[in-house]
């Protein structure tokens, strides 16, 4: 005699392993192909700190060695930009810096280094050339980044 409970279980197992209803399966389905997903779905998710800096200092630090530096990873930690973008962002920020051979790169905090609106990125080119261009500093849950948006109070 079935009870409702082993006939649902047969069944699922049957239509698992592809049985038309009613039809009976040989091998059982293992109950570990219960879960759902992939095994590395269900994998805990690691912890990654929000992007940013804890400080506008510490921004302007962070900033300074990534440019400096042409780490793309560091650069990509400070920029606020939605989704994985920063990533490819960061990698064709730091290929236009080694394309010109961009040197002596310093970055200043603008009006005020304790709450700026700007970052102030100033080097020399391989030629020699100095460049100057501002980049807009956000703020939000105490991480401060570098956005790619108008620098407008």
């Amino acid at each position: 005699m079935r009870t409702p409970l082993r006939h649902a279980l047969r069944e699922d197992n049957e239509e698992a392993a592809g049985c038309s209803a009613g039809a009976t399966s040989r091998w059982p389905r293992p109950s570990w192909s219960r879960w759902r997903g992939s095994p590395a779905s269900r994998r805990p998710v690691a912890h990654q700190d929000p992007p940013g800096a804890a400080s506008p200092p510490e921004l302007r630090t962070e900033l300074t060695a990534a440019l400096s530096g042409r780490d793309a990873d560091a650069l990509a930690g400070l920029f606020d930009v939605p989704g994985s973008g920063g990533d490819d962002l960061a990698k064709d920020y730091v290929s236009v810096l080694k394309d010109g051979n961009a040197h002596d790169i310093s970055v200043r905090l603008a009006p005020d280094e304790r709450s700026p609106t700007a970052a102030v990125v100033q080097g020399k080119t391989g030629a020699g050339e100095q460049f100057s261009y501002r980049l807009a500093v956000t703020s939000a849950k105490g991480r401060w980044t570098v956005a790619f948006t108008p620098p407008i109070p």
